[in-house]
């Protein structure tokens, strides 16, 4: 069986000799396609360093710690809006408490091969070998990583002054419109009245 297979593998390189009647220039040849393959690797776009690790073999999280900030205020903003323009409730300061920005899941390329060899010996033993190797990468579409899914930030607590927010009703208003426009419990919404409302 050994012997088959070494046979064919000699008749492959004497196929390829035929082809190539100087191995030299093949070796030209695969430098010239190793140089230009890196090459193309360095004129690939690639996603912002820092932005993509990999605790897992399956998938790539992005979670710049600068954004926190621009969320949080972008989604007060958005809140003092909306609540502002309530009956009754006059002028409204809302903060946000992030416990996460959220998060960018990348789609990877995951590849694993399974190799199992049983060998004999002379004295009957048997011995059973098995190989595993896993790969895996970030998946490219038009050269930028392929976002699979983006879970919103988490919101952990939400403050709110209204001028309006002396009356408990305006207070109950504005926690369950609070509540509602977020997605988050009521209980995590804090509604006061603003220093100096009536």
């Amino acid at each position: 069986w050994m012997k088959s297979e070494s046979e064919g593998a000699s008749g492959g390189t004497e196929g390829a000799k035929g082809r190539f009647p100087n191995l030299k220039n093949k070796s030209i040849w695969l430098l010239i396609a190793a140089a230009a393959l890196g090459l193309v690797a360095l004129l690939l776009p690639s996603p912002p360093s820092g932005t993509l690790t990999a605790p897992g073999m399956e998938t790539a999280v992005s979670t710049a710690g600068s954004g926190t900030d621009a969320i949080r205020l972008q989604l007060a903003q958005e809140l003092e809006g909306v609540l502002a323009a309530v009956e009754g409730a006059g002028k409204v300061q809302v903060s946000i408490t992030l416990a996460s920005e959220g998060e960018r899941v990348y789609a990877r390329n995951s590849q694993e091969d399974v190799r199992r060899t049983v060998e004999y010996d002379s004295n009957g033993g048997e011995r059973d070998i098995t190989e595993d190797s896993r790969q895996s990468e970030v998946a490219l579409a038009s050269g930028a990583a392929l976002l699979q899914e983006h879970k919103p930030p988490v919101i952990s607590g939400v403050l709110v002054l209204a001028d309006g927010a002396a009356d408990v009703r305006m207070q109950e208003q504005l926690t369950d419109l609070t509540a509602t426009l977020l997605g988050i419990s009521p209980h995590c919404v804090r509604v006061a009245a603003r220093s100096g409302s009536e």
